[in-house]
């Protein structure tokens, strides 16, 4: 199983960087970067094309020290997602609150596999990162509460700390406020163990939480970005071992936002 396109690194027109800065407490602002292949840099060393856009207020109303850290979002178009590209199992798609032109949604697959890489010399030095896969729910999706799928964060090469592979669920927590059905509850009393095993899954794992641009997403792992470090950091997700149909999920990216301290 391969995917469909190679590890992407980050792009600068599928990149979203939020920056903030100055002293004291101040409203973060964010910078988006995107590539602008009808212009032409000549002062740059691959004549690369590129343009900033204008700064657009952040959403939040809360006052945050200003640190100048900066957050990035990796669009769904620059992650590596296996069988992406056939239109049978996934299709591309604009949303009016996207903040990307393309959007992935999730048609039906058994194999699901999601792959995103940052520069590590991109980001902050001396933080700690959290990364967030970035996603919606379509009604009548299937199979997403059947495994929970495996979420890691890595360093490419070896090196640093970062997280080992954790649980996540693809749907927001409903277990508990559904009543089971007489089949479910059948089913629980004659397998005792894989009732114990779920509720374990579930004390474990990470649901999906709502964002304040409406979007929901789900933590993949954390890891420190030290001083002086190179390479590439990968975030993976995958729900491989179930073999069951999934469907009902749109990815707008993989965003790596520095760890709020408690």
């Amino acid at each position: 199983m391969h995917a469909d396109r190679p590890l992407s690194r980050w792009s600068s027109d599928q990149l979203q960087s939020q920056t903030s800065s100055g002293r004291g407490f101040c409203r973060p602002t964010t910078r988006r970067y995107s590539l602008d292949r009808t212009l032409r840099s000549s002062s740059h060393p691959k004549n690369t094309s590129f343009s900033i856009s204008a700064i657009i207020p952040f959403s939040s109303t809360t006052a945050t020290r200003c640190s100048g850290k900066k957050s990035f979002m990796i669009a769904a178009r620059e992650l590596s997602i296996v069988w992406g590209d056939v239109p049978q199992y996934w299709r591309w798609r604009s949303l009016p609150n996207s903040r990307f032109s393309e959007v992935a949604e999730l048609l039906n697959v058994r194999w699901l596999e999601i792959h995103g890489r940052m520069e590590r010399r991109m980001l902050s030095t001396a933080t700690n990162y959290v990364a967030y896969l970035v996603l919606k729910f379509v009604e009548g999706g299937r199979g997403l509460d059947t495994q929970p799928a495996e979420a890691s964060v890595r360093f490419v090469g070896g090196g640093g700390a970062c997280n080992g592979p954790r649980n996540v669920f693809l749907k927001p927590n409903t277990y508990g406020q559904q009543r089971p059905s007489i089949e479910e509850r059948l089913g629980y009393l004659r397998n005792t163990t894989q009732l114990v095993s779920r509720l374990l899954q579930i004390a474990e794992g990470q649901f999906p939480r709502e964002r304040e641009d409406g979007w929901m997403e789900i933590q993949m792992g954390e890891f420190f970005n030290g001083p002086g470090e190179d390479g590439e950091v990968e975030m993976s997700l995958m729900e491989v071992k179930g073999g069951h149909w999934k469907s009902g999920i749109i990815i707008q990216g993989i965003e790596l936002r520095p760890k709020q301290s408690k």
